[in-house]
This record gives structure tokens, sequence and C-alpha cells, in this order.
């Protein structure tokens, strides 16, 4: 099986039962202490912290979903202004569509969508 080399904790704490991600990052270092770590963080401060005790990387929902969000709306506008959409039948509507179908697809998770 290997030496482990990357350690990844993607579940918030809020759903984690007698453990919190600080933690598994604590043991995740003592056990692993070559491999990278990957948790994940609840806010800004809580980041930080977790930075501090050594993770590698830390995952913020919150970040990850806005950052998505001003994709999707970036999106809409670079279609809507390159197509001369501007105030006419080019709706959020249409971008949300294109990826609803690409995330009902487990095939094509990780392939790019195009908005028509």
């Amino acid at each position: 099986h290997g030496e482990v080399r990357l350690v990844i904790s993607s579940i918030p704490d809020s759903l984690l039962r007698g453990v919190d991600n600080m933690r598994l990052l604590q043991i995740s270092k003592q056990v692993w202490p070559q491999a990278d770590v990957i948790v994940t963080a609840d806010n800004p401060k809580q980041a930080h912290d977790m930075y501090e005790a050594g993770a590698d990387y830390v995952l913020r929902v919150a970040k990850l979903c806005a950052e998505r969000l001003h994709v999707l709306i970036s999106d809409h506008s670079t279609h809507a202004v390159h197509h001369h959409h501007v105030g006419s039948e080019m709706h959020l509507t249409n971008v949300f569509a294109a990826f609803k179908d690409k995330e009902r697809d487990p095939h094509l998770q990780n392939i790019e969508v195009t908005v028509p």
C-alpha cells in the first residue's frame, strides 16, 4: 500500500462527531509527518489557526461556494455581452441549467460547461 502522502478531510466540523478538523490535522501530522494535510475550516479565523498548526491547505466551503457563484455570474455576463444579449433574453437560468445538467451526469463532473 505504500506510505501516506496526502490526507484530506473535506467534512466540516458541523458534520463530524467526536473529533474536529483541528484534531484530525494534529493526528495526521503525528502519524504521517511527511504527508500533506488538507482540512476544512468554517471561517477565516479557524483557517488561520489550522495553517498555524501545520495544515498544508485549508478548504473553506463558503469561500468555494462564493467562487463558484462568481464563475456562474461572470460566465453569464461575458456570454451576454459577447452575444449582444444585454437586456434581452439571456438569463441566469440558462447558465444554471447548463451547470445543473453537468452535475446530474457523474461522467461529466470534470468537463467544462459552455452555455448555448
